[in-house]
């Protein structure tokens, strides 16, 4: 199944490889979250994506939107 998913910010899209869990936004290292404790913390899933050339990264599912799944628009 492909999903594209288009980022709410700067409008590209993108194939969406996989949904990885929380991450921490403020400090996203266990380390740096031990070091400086915080009362409450910002958490959010992040997914892995792919570019048209093939470039992995992650991203902040909060910023996403998706806009085709298996060719067709969520709607359909």
């Amino acid at each position: 199944m492909t999903i594209i998913v288009k980022h709410r910010r700067t409008g590209n899209e993108y194939i969406l490889l996989g949904i990885n869990g929380e991450v921490d936004k403020v400090n996203p290292s266990r380390f740096i979250s031990e070091l400086f404790a915080q009362e409450k913390s910002e958490v959010s899933c992040s997914v892995t994506v792919c570019d048209v050339r093939g470039n992995i990264f992650l991203a902040y599912i909060d910023d996403l939107t998706v806009t085709e799944i298996d060719g067709k628009k969520p709607a359909d």
